[in-house]
């Protein structure tokens, strides 16, 4: 079913689809406080979308890092899950 309109709270997939970035992307942006923060809604991680959307507003949807350091912090990760970390 598709809403009319935007969900308060989303999850990080939710909030990836809707601006256009990946879910690493986000991910490391919140590690680097470039981010809002999510917060546990019934024990799952959502972030409310007003924050979100005042996040575009202020950034004017351009990306906090530049695409090279979000694919080390790809990279990085694969080589951590590979090596059993």
């Amino acid at each position: 079913m598709t809403l009319p309109y935007l969900p308060p709270w989303q999850s990080v997939e939710e909030v990836a689809g809707n601006i256009g970035f990946s879910r690493r992307a986000i991910l490391y942006w919140v590690e680097r406080g470039e981010f809002p923060e999510p917060r546990k809604v019934r024990g799952k991680l959502r972030w409310r979308w007003s924050e979100v959307d005042a996040w575009m507003a202020r950034s004017g949807q351009n990306p906090p890092a530049t695409n090279t350091e979000v694919s080390d912090g790809v990279a990085r990760e694969r080589a951590e899950r590979a090596a059993g970390l």
